[in-house]
Formats: C-alpha cells, sequence, structure tokens
C-alpha cells in the first residue's frame, strides 16, 4: 500500500472529465505553496524528484486536495534543454538566466 491514498479524489476527477460527479475536484497548480510548506529549498525541491513529489503530496493531504499536482511551467526546463543558463533559487522556482540569453541578436 502506498503512503498517499488518492485514489477516491482519482476517481472523482475521472468521473467529472467523463459522466460528471457530484462536486468539482479541487486541484491546484501549486509547487512553489508545496515547497515553502516543506521548508525544502527550491534549489532541491526542484533538483530531486523524490523531494518535488513527496512535497506536494503531503501538502495536497494536508490541506485536503482532491489529487496532488504535479504540473509546474516547465518553459525554463525546455530553454535549459535547448542551452540556455538555469538559475535555481532558496525560494522560488528556477529560471531562465536572462543576463545570458539563447539568442544574442535577431
Amino acid at each position: 500500500m502506498s503512503e498517499f491514498d488518492f485514489s477516491d479524489s482519482i476517481a472523482r476527477l475521472s468521473s467529472a472529465m467523463t459522466t460528471g460527479c457530484d462536486e468539482v475536484p479541487f486541484i491546484a497548480q501549486m509547487h512553489e505553496f508545496a515547497m515553502c510548506e516543506s521548508g525544502i529549498p527550491g534549489d532541491e525541491f526542484y533538483t530531486d524528484a523524490k523531494k518535488f513529489v513527496r512535497g506536494i503530496c503531503e501538502t495536497a493531504e494536508r490541506f485536503g486536495f482532491d489529487t496532488p499536482s504535479f504540473i509546474w511551467d516547465v518553459y525554463n526546463v525546455e530553454a535549459q534543454a535547448l542551452g540556455c543558463r538555469f538559475v535555481t533559487f532558496k525560494d522560488m522556482a528556477p529560471a531562465i538566466e536572462n543576463s545570458d540569453p539563447l539568442v544574442k541578436t535577431e
């Protein structure tokens, strides 16, 4: 048995997307909130998948969210994959290093 059980909530979400349900499922893009709630610095939270998932699951469970949401704006990660420099922070999600753009001329 897994440590977190969101099976009832996942069933509600599935019903909401197909046949309808008794209440609208509550889902939040809450990665930075979960990072703060978990007390894990951003440079660890966003680079360690286990800490990221655990922090979000614990926060969703603590606040009664229907399902954990592991979605965040990954355009920064995509830009890093193309060669942009990436900056991590203690108190927020990673970002592109704006002082060194990938495209330097038009």
